[in-house]
């Protein structure tokens, strides 16, 4: 954390892109790994696997929508560029909640490594959207 706030290229643009690059590579990574990441995320049987695996295919073109959103964006305002930033940093709030309450659930394998990318990107564009004001 103290290297993040650190950093002076927390400029929006890269962080645009270092959030929609990830984005994009999870959107490939959850079809092309459904099944593997369906496996060891879920202690359940073979008909609700099958279930997670649908889920992962259909969570693809979520992330790349967002990946592509946060790319195309970078060439707005400064000012635009926030209000983006803002949107993901606020939608970030409830994926943490859901995620600790699955941390609880003994059907899923997930710890706070499981975040630590995501959590990571949050504090990227927390960092950056407060060091962008005019």
């Amino acid at each position: 954390v103290g290297l993040i706030l650190k950093l002076r290229i927390m400029k929006p643009k890269l962080i645009l892109t270092i959030v929609g690059a990830v984005y994009i590579f999870q959107s490939i990574m959850s079809i092309i790994f459904a099944r593997a990441g369906s496996e060891a995320m879920f202690n359940v049987g073979e008909e609700a696997i099958e279930l997670a695996i649908l889920f992962q295919y259909g969570v693809g073109p979520v992330f790349l929508m967002l990946g592509l959103m946060s790319l195309f964006s970078r060439n707005f305002k400064v000012e635009s560029q926030r209000k983006i930033m803002l949107a993901v940093i606020i939608g970030y709030i409830p994926f943490f909640a859901v995620f600790y309450y699955f941390s609880n659930n003994e059907m899923i394998n997930m710890s706070l490594g499981s975040a630590s990318l995501d959590i990571i990107l949050f504090l990227l564009l927390i960092v950056s959207y407060i060091k962008s004001k005019k």
